[in-house]
Formats: C-alpha cells, structure tokens, sequence
C-alpha cells in the first residue's frame, strides 16, 4: 500500500470531533442540621468499553444481529476492511471476511477500496467499492456489492441519478431496500432488487447533517430544520415536536458535516414507535410523536460528554444495553451502556467549576474525571458562552457577588479574570500541596512552578501553556524577536518587496490578539496599573506593522471577534501555513500543541526557495509564556478537598495527555517524552485563496513528525520561561477598542493610550 493513498484514506476516515459539551448545575438542597439522611435512589448506566477485534484500527459500522451476536465491520492499520462477529458480547471476536482480498481490489496508479458498508440484521454485508486515480484522489468508479451470509458476492448495479458523487453513508431498511446518502447533500431510498431509486428526499436548497429511521419515518437534521418524512410515500409528515426540540437545544453543531461521524444518532427500539437519541449532553428515549425525552444516561457522566468524542453509530442489545461506536481523533471505540441497579443515580460528590469563557480541554477533563470517578458530579458554569451576550465585566460581577455570598463555585478557571485581586482578597486557597504531589509522582515543569510559587505557596496554576513565537525568513528571525526590531524589518520589508506581504491579511484585532503575549507583562506595573510608556509604544508599533501591508475591508466586515477566545486567535501554526503557501513572509503567534508545532517544522523542512526559522517572540518583555486553563480553588467553598481531587487528576499524566490543541503540558513526565511530540506523520493539512479574480489556489502540507532535534530545541524554550502572560480580559477589551480607533485615524495616539488608562484604572479600583 502506497503511502500517498495510506493519508488519502487517513482524510476520508478521519472522524470529525463535534460534540459541544454542555454542562449544568444540579442543585442541593439545603436542610436543618436534625434533617434526617435522605434515602439514595439507586440506579444508573454505567460505562464499559468492548475491546476491538484483535488487528481492527477502525470501526466502520457496528451493530446486534437478530441471532443476538454483535457484527463489526472495520479496517486494519493498512486501511484494509474486515468483518468479525462475537456470540459472547465482544470478549471474543471471530473474523468473518477480508473484504479486499476476497474482492481482489487493485492497488495501483488506480487504488481501489471499501469506502462505505452497512451490515443488515441477517449478517449480510452491502459494501460499496470506489477506485480513485492516485495523483489526484478524484473517484473513478462506484462498484455496489452485497457479500451475502455465506462469504459470496453479489454485484448490485445502482442506478443513481445525474449529480450523484458518491456514497458516504447507508442504512438498511429491509432485505432489499437501503437509504443511501449523497456527499453532497442527496438522500435516496434505493431497491437493490434492479438499483433503482424509490424516493428521493430533501428540499431544494435543504442542507442536511445527518439522519434516522424510526418505523415509517425518516428523520432528516439540518441546520435549520429537522424534516420528518414518510417512507412509502416520500412525503414530508407533520413534526415530532418534543424530538425537534431536544436537537434544536441539545448545542450539537448542525452546520458540521463529516465523514463518519454526526452530531447526533437515533436508533428504533423493535417496532413499538420507541426510539433512543444521543446527543453529547446524553440518551434519551422516546416514544415516536409523544410528548416527552427521557434522559436514560446523563453525558456529563461520561465520555459521552467528552468534545473530543465524535459519535459514529448506535444500537440497541438485550436487557436495555445500549452500545456506541464513537470516534475520539483517529481511534475507535465501541462502548457499552449497561444499567447498574447497585449504583446511585446521582454520585454523592458535587464540584462546581465556573469559567469565563468555553475550554474544549477543560470540558474533556472533566468527562474523563467523571468516568473514573462515578462518585463525583462535575458541572461546569460559563460566563460567557456562545448563547449570550453578556460581557466580561457584568459576568464577573455576578460571579463575585455569588463568591462573597459563599454561593460560588468551588474551582475557578481563571484565564481572562483578575486573579490579583482575586489574591488580594483571599478568596483563593493555597493549592501547593496538590501541585508538590503531582510533582513528586510525575513531575510538574520547574520554571512553571517558579513563576507561581510566592512564599512556598501556590493560588493559581495552569492546566496548559502555549509560547509565543515569531517564524520568518531564517536571515532575519534573530532581529524580529523584539516589538521593536519586528517594527524595523517590517519598515525594510515595505521598501523591497511588493509580491508578497508580511503577515496575513488580518484584522487590527487579529493582529494585537498575535503580537500581545510578548507585550502584556510588560506594561503592567507593581500597583497593576498600567505602563503608559510602553503602552503607547505598542499602539505604535501595532500601527506601523498594519500599515506595512494593503488589507481587504470586506475581510473587516465579516470577521466576527467576539466568539473565538484570545487562544483561538493567535495560533501560530495556521499562520505559518500561508507562509508554506507564498501568501505572506511572517507570523507571530501561540504554539498551543505538539501537532502545530509538527506543522510549522513540516512548513521549514518543506519550504522551496527560501528558509524560515522561528524564535521565541520576545515582544517588549523576555521570556513570557501564555497560562491555559488557570485553575484556583474558591477559598469559601466547602468542598475543598474534593476541588482538589479534581486539580491532582488534571496536573496528571492521565489528563495531561490529552490535547485538544488548547495548550502544551504542564506535566514534566508528558512534556519530556518523545511520545507526545510524535504527532503529524501521514496527515494532510491546507487551505483554498481566492484571488482578487476569482481564481482559486489550493495548498496542501504533508505533515511529518518533527526530528529529535527540533523537538529538543522546542522543549528547551518552554522550559526557559519564566514570566506569566495573564491577560485580563476586561483590559484586552479596552486596549482593543482604543487601538482599533488609533489604526483607523479616528483618534490620535495619546487619547487612545489615555482612554485605555483611565478605563483599566476605574475597573481596578471597582
């Protein structure tokens, strides 16, 4: 097997991470000291994970027979497809069928394979086999096969209609009719009989992300509209209400289409019009056109929740069990819901975490506690999520009335918050015992740990950390490493070369959110008030480093800024990329993961003409690092030890090795290992531009790990700094207004500079 068709496939199989965690508060309710213990309602679905066949890389699709064995059909580590069946619930699997050796599928300039399969009930296997030209990945062919019980072949000859691309999904509905979906946005009802369409469904215009079949009814999910149509007729039916609700308001992203994965699953239960829905906050079931959602298991609980999990398929086993097959990045699981009647239904230890902003990492921490600790309930409260529009100062106002009230959370994310002030009035606990433990068992770095550590005690620390980098042309890098020297080589740059920019067309904000983790500490002072100086020198220099370039307005008027945190904003690697492209000569920015940093090491080993190489961005201080994921414990809360039960899991290991790209690792153990840089190798990154003529450019990176060496020098870096970048998020918001008028020449630079003082200073004495 080819290489190049080993990361073709690697693209086509990869799942989609898509589910949205959403968390709530569950409530105690408080009682005189004489209140008699309440008696503990007994009963939940636990979690068990099946093991996959032995040699299975990759689920396909899984599901019951009606003999009662499980079937799964799956790939290997050479993308290849099998077939195994177990008659003992997955502790055992025997394989049925090679379908590329039985098939003789060719591997040549031509590469052929098993894209898409469904497994009906009887055990019978629809496989659909397309051929792809290897310079180009376009598809060739289609060929529809049914591999029949007895290990033979049945060529089908789909007649699929004009528009037609190709197959990405199927479901059975019968012995000899399948509902078949389009990769571009068709669905069809086909009989295998002749190949020929019954009923062609979705609207014009309608964009759909997935789909179910409950008796009669096919349920269609789109973005905008949840269709309910009738199987014989094809028609659209009247709505099931208390169903179209809980997907409208379950947070899954219905604008995300993937292959392999949904943000949403429904499976029928017999024939009885029941039916079982997944989304990440949890199943449900549900009587077809009936008025209620019972939540069977709760996602908060476990890895249901989990936003690295992308949900593949669902299906139903004997004694209520139900089974997920969920994708978490390129591995697969096949999971297990079984009800324990000895179990509490709701765990007896509460921990409330607040956190300003939305954290991906936060969130998969939390589900991956939980599932190890079913005794705990972690709910996460956000200040500021996607579905409001309250702003940094009103959601810190109520969060502190709660605190003083002692009805705060027990754990604080603190990224974009005041933790001085937070210290000053104490309402922080020491958590340097947690951190001594972790460091004792695993180690934490030293340099991080320095930089947090006051008086042998420790009120906040980072779950992750990201370093502010500067990438150009390897002649110059050692010059642009300051604010100042940048603004100079930016100066030269605008004089010599008129092809191709400096940095990426990007907004004023864009480009303060990129420079200011190499400036922030910088400015603020002992008292933390402002450095006016400096300060203004930012103002300046972040105008005369736009003004280097020409910027597309209409890029202005689209960019949309308040949804993305400051992290999100800054990566570095996606900038380095356009570099790799010809599309600018520099970025400045925040390597936030191992897989970034492979990126901009597969940008350097890869660059043709030229030789970028990149520092550490200095900007108007040494040394800084970006925290991520800013834990402290409330001081007031009464669930202290169990706050930081939750703080020794996510400084451990186990935690630390998950990466959803907000941050690197704090945990010395994962930081030093070569395993944990090792990312990238036979994955495929790029972008499309469009020219002002409308001519569009792809570019495509092969990734490839990064060397030994490379990952020494990076390695060291981290561990060589010392100084917090702790952005405030209500200054962030001053400085970003006022600069943005600076740039414009709505206002002059010291009326700008002084505007963001006297705002910061009020906010600091409130």
């Amino acid at each position: 097997m080819k290489k190049n068709w080993k990361k073709l496939f690697c693209r086509l199989l990869a799942g989609t991470m898509a589910g949205v965690l959403l968390m709530g508060t569950a409530g105690c309710k408080g009682g005189e000291k004489e209140e008699k213990e309440k008696e503990v309602v007994m009963g939940r679905y636990l979690e068990e994970e099946i093991p996959l066949p032995e040699g299975a890389q990759g689920i396909v699709e899984a599901t019951r027979l009606s003999d009662g064995k499980l079937a799964l059909l799956g790939y290997d580590e050479q993308y290849m497809t099998h077939y195994w069946q177990s008659a003992d619930d997955g502790e055992t699997w025997e394989e049925q069928g090679n379908m590329p050796q039985e098939l003789k599928l060719a591997d040549g300039e031509q590469q052929t394979a098993m894209s898409v399969g469904a497994i009906r009930q009887d055990g019978a296997v629809l496989c659909v086999v397309t051929t792809y030209d290897v310079d180009t990945a376009d598809v060739v062919e289609d060929k529809t096969y049914i591999r029949n019980t007895d290990g033979t072949y049945t060529e089908v000859n789909m007649k699929y209609p004009d528009g037609f691309t190709q197959a990405i999904d199927i479901k059975w509905l019968s012995d000899q009719e399948v509902i078949v979906q389009d990769s571009v946005v068709g669905l069809y009802e086909m009989d295998l009989s002749d190949g020929s369409v019954k009923n062609q469904f979705i609207e014009e215009g309608q964009v759909f992300t997935t789909f179910g079949i409950v008796e009669n009814y096919l349920i269609v999910v789109g973005a905008d509209e949840i269709s309910y149509y009738d199987l014989d007729t094809g028609k659209i039916e009247e709505e099931d209400s208390a169903l179209t609700e809980q997907i409208k308001n379950s947070g899954a992203d219905q604008n995300l289409t993937s292959y392999g994965t949904s943000p949403l699953l429904i499976c029928q239960k017999g024939k009885d019009g029941k039916l079982f829905y997944c989304d990440s906050t949890g199943i449900y079931s549900h009587v077809i056109k009936g008025n209620a959602m019972e939540q069977v298991v709760d996602g908060k609980l476990n890895s249901i929740g989990d936003p690295s999990v992308g949900l593949m398929g669902m299906f139903l086993g004997d004694e209520n069990a139900i089974y997920l097959a969920a994708s978490t990045g390129e591995e697969h699981q096949l999971l297990k819901y079984a009800y324990s009647k000895d179990t509490p239904s709701v765990p007896s230890k509460e921990i409330k975490i607040y956190a300003l902003e939305e954290n991906a990492e936060l969130q998969q921490a939390i589900s991956l506690f939980q599932k190890e600790n079913p005794d705990y309930y972690v709910s996460l409260e956000v200040g500021m999520s996607e579905d409001n529009s309250i702003t940094a100062t009103d959601a810190l106002k109520t969060l502190n009335t709660e605190i003083m009230a002692g009805k705060g959370p027990d754990l604080l994310m603190l990224d974009g918050m005041p933790v001085s002030t937070y210290e000053e009035k104490g309402m922080l606990s020491d958590i340097s015992d947690v951190i001594e433990k972790v460091d004792k068992s695993e180690g934490i770095l030293d340099n991080i740990q320095e930089a947090y550590t006051k008086e042998n005690e420790i009120y906040e620390f980072p779950g992750r950390f990201s370093i502010p980098l500067v990438v150009g042309p390897k002649d110059q890098i050692e010059a642009m490493q300051t604010l100042e020297g940048l603004t100079k080589v930016a100066e030269r740059y605008s004089e010599t070369n008129d092809s191709v920019r400096l940095f990426s067309d990007m907004t004023p904000e864009f480009l303060s959110e990129s420079l200011v983790d190499g400036a922030y500490a910088a400015w603020i002072q002992e008292d933390r008030t402002l450095d006016e100086n400096l300060l203004k020198e930012y103002f300046e220099s972040v105008k005369k480093l736009y003004d280097t370039d020409s910027h597309d307005e209409q890029l202005r008027e689209n960019v949309v800024m308040q949804n993305y945190p400051h992290l999100e904003l800054s990566y570095v690697d996606g900038m380095v990329l356009q570099i790799y492209g010809k599309e600018c000569a520099a970025a400045v920015g925040n390597l936030a993961s191992p897989d970034g940093f492979s990126q901009i090491t597969s940008c350097m080993n890869n660059m043709e003409d030229t030789e970028i190489d990149y520092e550490v961005w200095n900007g108007q201080k040494e040394g800084c690092f970006s925290p991520v994921m800013l834990m402290g414990v409330n001081s007031k809360s009464k669930n202290q030890e169990e706050a930081k039960a939750f703080l020794e899991f996510l400084y451990s290991e186990k935690a630390q090795r998950l990466s959803m790209g907000y941050g690197l690792t704090v945990n010395e153990k994962v930081y030093d290992s070569q395993e944990y840089w090792a990312v990238g190798d036979g994955t495929t990154v790029g972008y499309t531009v469009q020219d002002g003529d409308g001519v569009e450019r792809q570019v495509f990176l092969n990734m490839e790990n990064s060397s030994a060496d490379q990952v020494k020098k990076i390695q060291e870096i981290g561990k060589s700094l010392n100084t917090p970048s702790q952005l405030d998020k209500t200054v962030m918001e001053a400085v970003r207004g006022q600069l943005t008028d600076y740039i414009d020449g709505k206002i002059e630079l010291d009326e700008a500079v002084q505007n963001v003082i006297q705002k910061v200073n009020l906010y600091l004495a409130e």
